[in-house]
Parts: C-alpha cells; sequence; structure tokens
C-alpha cells in the first residue's frame, strides 16, 4: 500500500492520508483516500459538508476465494501498515481483532453475498478463538466463509490457517468465530428506551483505559466518558483511521456498549476486564458505520446496561441505536478502580 502525498496539516484543511486498500464485492482491489484534519487526532464535525460520507466498502474481503449464487469464500490476510488500528487494541499485550470486528466481518460477507439488502442484526454469535494475526515467525490467513440459509439470513464462519513465507500449511485449522447475520430491505423500527433506574450511581473508572488492564484501548477505541457504577457512559468518537470511512456497522459503538457491564463493581468494589462469547441477539437499528452515525447524532451517543435483563443499549434522542441480549462473557482479569476517572478526550 503506497501513501498519497500529504498537504500541509494546518486546521481546517482537507489532507490526504494512506489510502485504504479496499476490496469489492466481486473481490476486485481499489483504493479511496479519506480526509484528516488537525493532524491525527480527528474531530467529529456535525453538519459538515465538505466531505461526504463514502458507500459502505468491503475492507476485509480482501481476496475472493470462490463465489456461487448461494455462498462465498474469502481470505484476509492482515499486514502491520494497513492494520496499524489493531496495535490501538491489545489482549494479553498482543495486537488482537476485537469480537465486533469479527461482527463487521460477517456483515461485509452477507452484504456481498446479498447486494443491496441492509443488515439488521446478528443471532447465535459465539467467539471461540482470538484473531491475533501478528503473533508467531508465520502469516496467519483469515478465511471469510458464508452462506444463505434463508432470503434474510446468511451464515458467516471466520477460520484461520497459518502459512510459511513459502505458502506451505503449518498445523490445524481454527475456528474463531461465526454467527447468523439478518437482512432486509426495509430499516428496523426503533424503539423508545431509557436507562433503569439505579439505587445508587457514582463515578468509576473505566477499567479498559487502566495502566496494566489485560484489555488495553487506546486511539479510536478510547471512545467514552463519563462512566457510572450502574453500567452507564457517553460514547463520542473523537479519534480517526481510514479504516473507518469503509465499514458497514458500527462495531467501535458495539464493542463500547458492550463494555458498560464492566463499570459495574463486584462485591469487593473492583471492576472486571470482560470479552464476549456469546452473543444470543444483536439488533441494528440505525444503518451507517460509526462514523455516520456519529456525526448524525452530533457525536455523543448514552450507553448502559441493565443488569436485571442482561440487556446493552446504544441511545440517540431517546431512541435504541442497537441492542445485544443473551450475551455471555469472559473476564480477562479484575482491577482495583474505586476512584472517579478521567474523562477520554
Amino acid at each position: 500500500m503506497s501513501p498519497t502525498q500529504p498537504s500541509p496539516a494546518v486546521a481546517g484543511a482537507t489532507v490526504l492520508v494512506p489510502r485504504h486498500r479496499l476490496a469489492s464485492p466481486t473481490g476486485d482491489m481499489t483504493t479511496r483516500s479519506a480526509p484528516l484534519e488537525d493532524g491525527m487526532r480527528w474531530a467529529v464535525r456535525p453538519g459538515e459538508s465538505r466531505s461526504p460520507f463514502p458507500e459502505p466498502g468491503f475492507p476485509f474481503l480482501r481476496r475472493l476465494v470462490s463465489r456461487g449464487a448461494m455462498a462465498a469464500q474469502w481470505e484476509c490476510r492482515f499486514d502491520r501498515e494497513t492494520d496499524r488500528w489493531l496495535s490501538w487494541h491489545e489482549v494479553d499485550a498482543k495486537p488482537t481483532v476485537p469480537g465486533t470486528f469479527m461482527l463487521e466481518m460477517a456483515a461485509e460477507a452477507a452484504r456481498s453475498l446479498r447486494p443491496g439488502r441492509m443488515v439488521t442484526g446478528f443471532r447465535n454469535a459465539s467467539f471461540d478463538a482470538f484473531i491475533r494475526p501478528f503473533t508467531g515467525r508465520t502469516q496467519m490467513v483469515l478465511q471469510i466463509s458464508a452462506s444463505a440459509t434463508a432470503h434474510d439470513e446468511i451464515h458467516v464462519v471466520l477460520e484461520s490457517r497459518r502459512e510459511t513465507t513459502s505458502g506451505q500449511t503449518l498445523g490445524r485449522r481454527v475456528t474463531h468465530f461465526s454467527t447468523v447475520v439478518t437482512l432486509s430491505d426495509t430499516r428496523l423500527e426503533a424503539p423508545r428506551v431509557e436507562p433503569p433506574e439505579a439505587a445508587r450511581r457514582v463515578p468509576v473508572r473505566d477499567p479498559y483505559y487502566a495502566t496494566g488492564s489485560p484489555v488495553a484501548l487506546r486511539r479510536i477505541f478510547e471512545n467514552t466518558k463519563n462512566p457510572t457504577s450502574d453500567g452507564r457512559q457517553i460514547w463520542k468518537l473523537t479519534d480517526w483511521d481510514p479504516l473507518l470511512e469503509c465499514l458497514n456497522i458500527t462495531p467501535l459503538l458495539l464493542d463500547a456498549t458492550l463494555r458498560t457491564q464492566a463499570l459495574v463493581p463486584t462485591q469487593d468494589g473492583r471492576h472486571e476486564v470482560l470479552v464476549p462469547r456469546r452473543m444470543g441477539r444483536i439488533v441494528l437499528y440505525s444503518p451507517g458505520n460509526d462514523l455516520s452515525i456519529s456525526r448524525e447524532h452530533e457525536g455523543e451517543i448514552a450507553l448502559w446496561y441493565d443488569r436485571l435483563t442482561g440487556t446493552f443499549t446504544a441511545c440517540a434522542n431517546g431512541r435504541a441505536l442497537l441492542q445485544v441480549t443473551a450475551a455471555a462473557t469472559e473476564p480477562m482479569g479484575a482491577l482495583p478502580l474505586a476512584s472517579p476517572s478521567v474523562s477520554a478526550p
């Protein structure tokens, strides 16, 4: 991937950044440049019309392997330049693909298999193994397989193999993730929602931003503020990466919404750092990706976790943007974070 030549990085100027390689639904590679304001710290500007939003792309469908009317398969090879964003999401100090970005890959596969249809959610999402592309001395090759099980449902599986520099496959294939993607011709009607009442609500620190956290987040993943002990916080996108221009759904918003459970302290006052293992149902009420939704709703969206129902919600203007139910998580560790947090920028 070759970068474009940048113009001077001055406030308010449009600056060209390294082009992000995209794959069309047929697997052909294309490129797109994206605007950058005030250096690498990018601020959402509601109503900004100087740079229109691009159509969703297919950034993870990097090589088409096979395609038919009812099924298709792609490969994705990660590299440290194109996928620099992975260094901002580490699990046990290793760059790791977030679980919600596996959902993005599934959405891309479903939309490629059924062009023109809208992703409205996921069923039975299973996160079976971390995707860590840069561990070891061999190349990870991620395989994305999609098959139509009904007119409005696509089953997607993510598997990987390891290859030597000569292309020889080593070891066994690993299954990382599977889900059923639900599609529709129209958007779902968003219900009116409000956070549950809490007997006690005090500021807390977000364990994912703490030094020594087993899941360490930076840059585009450091996107929440005002966390409280009843599982509430505010989502505000304040950073940028070329990948954000290309996404189909809202993996950053989903990720932040799922982290609200960790804001509720355990009985001994600690905060567990959690990762997803299962999600029974994910409903997406608002079409668009993280970038478009952040701008549409002026950059601040309320998130909360309802302990009684186990429901995760992202909300803007009193209506749900997304909800997750029947989720199972696994603790990676716990941190004593009783003192109030400093909000993310």
